[in-house]
């Protein structure tokens, strides 16, 4: 990646950790999707979140974060909605 790029999702998880607490009292236990400095929306499951990414922004970049938590979501949208199945 050339030295001027940012990494993906760089925006995301500094937007998530400047807002972390307000997301942790306003969406204890939900999955939340966020998009560059924004949030989208708060989910019940991290399949719900995914799909939205998914819908929303196809193979681009989004996170998906459980409120509360440090680690991000690991997921590849494409399996998960059984689009790379034979």
């Amino acid at each position: 990646m050339p030295e001027n790029q940012e990494s993906p999702l760089v925006q995301e998880n500094e937007y998530y950790a400047a807002n972390k607490d307000e997301f942790v009292r306003r969406y204890p236990g939900r999955y939340l999707l966020i998009k560059g400095q924004e949030l989208i929306g708060n989910y019940a499951t991290a399949n719900e979140a995914i799909g939205e990414g998914s819908r929303r922004y196809g193979v681009g970049p989004f996170l998906v974060r459980l409120s509360g938590t440090d680690a991000p979501v690991v997921s590849a949208p494409a399996l998960a909605l059984g689009l790379l199945c034979q």
